[in-house]
């Protein structure tokens, strides 16, 4: 109960209390918005922009408001300790007599933060009495848990530092103040420490802890509170922060002491000495030796630790490492040894919070705070890698140690990383053969593969159990590809793979390939034909969104066979030698093995049967297109014949016009529906790209010339003589 009950009054206390920053004007909006509740509106952040400004006023209200709640949480506990602390304060007023004769809280507190300052300042005082009485308790009380007892009083002595420094505020009638937060994170209200670290005089000007300051002035050390006052005046050599309490200092000789300035005695037989937390300090003895002090060591002359050649602060503040000659070990924060003296290196990982240890030439390995975790046998640890796991070698193998549970394998001859599917490939130690390990370093699959590679992209990995017994398992050893190959390729991204196989009552040339997709469906089965000959290899990249394209290899000839990407349908039952792209149209332009073209749609449907001895690429939706004979017309993409095939020659369209040949030298332009514009009755005719014109040449060398659209520019007359001849 009591702990709660401190624990209770230093938040509350914290959150009324503050730290000193630069202030050139008072932000009445701040003020006015948090009048109401100041303690719910406390900040957490001090770099908050505006910053917090509070009158004197406002700070006190915030103080008194700490106080109320301390008194709610101090009479449930004990009332009678606060009334009877009024008359050993002899501050019997009037109202304080009202107050001790009282029966019920109710009427004996009303509302602190109403209460007349005088009136106020007298139950602040009751209860310092108070406090004052129970940490003195607290030192001659008897304990079983020396800890318990040591936070006990590590907590009455903060809060009696913090008390201290926070009743200043109380009756304060000038001053700007801030809101902030301690070198402890807690929320304070005090004041604006940055005008003093603007002062010459001070080299020094450190933040709150336990209510106090740390200042450096005139090149001496001391304390000032909450307003802003020097609490301890500055006159020692050296002073440490407040820790539960109390503070170190040195004047000649090193001392602690309390928020009120009261000075212990010497501390004996220390040269040297560093606040650390929770009540205690690292000390050098007159030996040169290092150990450990709590803040009782003025009276009691006990160290809580061992006397060591040196000691530094390990994790937190809470383990430290301590040597003796050449040997290391670890202790705790009450002088317990965590881990024995006879190690050579404790080191750090950097991806865990586990430290390697070495005795010799072997490693182990421990926690933070020096709880043995695998002993000093291994030959060497890794680093744990993203699943938490580390590889340790010793004479029995190589085994996967797990951080989230210390867990260890046994030996392996090899050990993979754990993948993103969760598992890793191992090597038996004795019979060689390959399995598989999950990241609880639980066995999937036991070691059985002769081969095993790494897992893919799609969570496959190609397995052998034998030789010329091969196939593909997932990450829980299931086989997607039955091991019944003589080998397999690799997958394509897109999800295919080559597989080899051999007939088992071939005599001779047995062997042959199929296609696979990723759940091992046959999506190019085996061939009836000469199919020791066939070989296959993925294309995912050239065709289109919609296809995988196959390249087929029989002999020296080769071809594509294309795959559906939706259905994952064969497009083509026999291999096209050449197959181009997607064009503008949706079209792709193929051939045979007898050099015939043809067309398909994006959907693989034949637009226009191989039996072209050459398609040229569309344009303006038409293609040129050559037959059997040797004559060019025009296709469109469904494959029918737009102008007759009929010419030598043919251009691509361009704005619904091309140049046509008719016969040698018989030159003309035709538009989209075969009529001659210009008659093929020119020696020459040609279209540039450099004025936009068409160029018509007899075999006299005359010239005729015409705009893209058809218009005559030269020659016209002459022109209309050779149309109205060829017309009629």
């Amino acid at each position: 109960m009591m702990r709660k009950f401190l624990q209770s009054v230093l938040i509350v206390l914290f959150t009324s209390s503050l730290i000193a920053q630069n202030s050139k004007s008072l932000s009445s909006e701040f003020i006015a918005s948090n009048s109401a509740n100041p303690l719910l509106t406390a900040s957490t952040n001090p770099g908050d922009s505006p910053i917090n400004y509070l009158s004197a006023a406002q700070a006190r209200q915030y103080v008194r408001s700490a106080f109320n709640l301390l008194r709610d949480y101090t009479v449930s506990i004990d009332e009678t300790e606060i009334t009877q602390g009024f008359t050993d304060a002899k501050k019997e007023t009037a109202t304080a007599k009202a107050a001790s004769s009282a029966t019920s809280s109710e009427k004996s507190f009303e509302n602190l933060s109403k209460l007349p300052d005088a009136q106020f300042d007298e139950y602040l005082k009751g209860m310092q009495v108070i406090l004052k009485k129970k940490i003195e308790k607290s030192e001659t009380d008897s304990y079983t848990d020396i800890a318990a007892k040591t936070e006990r009083q590590g907590l009455l002595r903060r809060l009696q530092s913090i008390m201290s420094s926070a009743a200043c505020l109380v009756n304060k009638a000038d001053g700007i103040f801030i809101k902030s937060m301690d070198l402890d994170g807690n929320d304070i209200i005090a004041f604006r420490l940055d005008s003093l670290r603007k002062n010459s005089r001070y080299s020094l000007v450190e933040n709150y802890r336990e209510g106090l300051s740390r200042i450096r002035k005139d090149q001496v050390y001391g304390y000032i509170d909450y307003c802003g006052q020097e609490a301890i005046p500055a006159q020692y050599e050296y002073a440490d922060a407040f820790n539960s309490g109390k503070a170190l200092v040195k004047k000649v000789n090193w001392y602690f002491i309390t928020s009120d300035g009261t000075e212990s005695d010497a501390l004996e037989g220390i040269v040297d000495a560093k606040a650390l937390r929770s009540g205690v300090s690292l000390v050098k003895m007159t030996s040169g030796k290092f150990s450990l002090i709590n803040n009782d060591y003025d009276q009691t002359k006990q160290l809580i630790a061992s006397q060591f050649d040196a000691i530094d602060p390990f994790y937190k503040k809470q383990v430290f490492k301590v040597r003796n000659g050449k040997k290391l070990g670890l202790i705790n924060l009450d002088g317990n040894v965590k881990l024995p003296i006879l190690y050579d290196v404790i080191e750090g990982m950097t991806t865990s919070s586990l430290f390697k240890v070495k005795n010799g030439e072997r490693w182990g390995l421990i926690d933070s705070v020096g709880n043995v975790k695998f002993n000093a046998d291994f030959i060497s640890i890794s680093e744990f890698d993203a699943n938490m796991t580390a590889q340790a070698v010793d004479e029995k193998g190589i085994h996967l140690i797990s951080a989230k549970d210390f867990t260890i394998t046994r030996g392996f001859a090899s050990v993979g990383q754990v993948n993103k599917f969760g598992v890793a490939i191992v090597r038996d130690a004795e019979n060689k053969l390959f399995g598989l390990i999950n990241t609880k370093l639980e066995t999937v699959v036991k070691p059985t593969y002769f081969s095993l590679e790494s897992y893919n992209q799609m969570g496959l990995a190609s397995a052998c159990i034998a030789a010329e017994l091969c196939g593909y398992i997932d990450n829980t050893g299931k086989e997607i590809i039955p091991l019944t190959f003589a080998s397999v390729g690799d997958f394509s991204p897109s999800g295919f793979v080559v597989v080899k196989a051999m007939e088992k009552t071939c005599a001779e040339k047995c062997n042959y390939e199929m296609v696979l997709d990723k759940t091992g469906k046959v999506i190019i089965p085996k061939a009836t034909k000469n199919a020791h000959k066939i070989k296959f290899a993925i294309q995912d990249s050239i065709f289109s969104e919609k296809f995988i394209s196959v390249i087929v290899t029989e002999g020296s000839d080769a071809g594509f066979q294309l795959i559906n990407k939706n259905n994952l349908s064969i497009v083509n039952s026999t291999p096209y030698k050449t197959v181009t792209p997607l064009d503008i149209y949706g079209m792709m332009r193929v051939s045979n093995q007898d050099d015939d073209f043809g067309m398909i749609d994006s959907l693989g449907k034949v637009s226009a049967k191989c039996s072209y001895k050459e398609i040229r690429r569309g344009q303006e939706n038409y293609y040129p297109a050559r037959d059997e004979k040797g004559k060019w017309g025009f296709i469109d993409k469904k494959g029918k014949p737009q102008i007759p095939f009929e010419y030598e020659e043919v251009k691509s369209f361009r704005n619904g016009y091309t140049i046509v040949q008719k016969d040698k030298d018989k030159f003309g332009v035709i538009n989209r529906f075969n009529a001659k514009v210009v008659p093929t009755a020119f020696k020459t005719a040609i279209f540039s790209d450099s004025n936009k014109k068409y160029i018509l040449t007899e075999e006299n060398g005359n010239e005729i010339i015409l705009n893209d659209k058809l218009d005559c520019e030269k020659g016209c007359v002459r022109l209309d003589e050779i149309r109205r001849a060829v017309n009629q």
